[in-house]
């Protein structure tokens, strides 16, 4: 806890001296100081896109849906592991394998 006031443990409120502490500890760059008070990030409510990602020229930052991010996540995985997707084995892959499988026992029996 790194508020001396503890304003930004609740929402900021009148108790913040607008130290700016917080702006320098948050991981996320999502607090600011303006006129001696902070402000948290609140994406936004009233637009369908937050400002920072409109704003964005690199286009770093993205607004997503963490559900719909882990159904993705899962559908893949589950592909993933039930083959699906995969490209078939052809013949030649097979003699590929029969062959350095061969190799590799010549090899042994010249070794022993």
């Amino acid at each position: 806890m790194v508020c001396p006031t503890e304003a930004i443990e609740m929402d900021i409120t009148d108790k913040c001296i607008g130290c700016g502490l917080c702006m320098m500890v948050c991981p996320f760059g999502s607090i600011t100081v303006h006129e001696r008070k902070a402000h948290k990030c609140h994406q936004c409510p009233d637009r369908d896109t937050p400002a920072c990602v409109i704003a964005c020229s690199k286009r770093a930052i993205a607004k997503v849906d963490t559900e719909q991010m882990k159904l993705e996540k899962q559908k893949q995985h589950l592909n993933k592991i039930s083959g699906v997707g995969k490209k078939k084995r052809n013949s030649t892959d097979m003699i590929g394998i029969l062959t350095a499988n061969s190799r590799t026992k010549k090899v042994l029996q010249k070794e022993v």
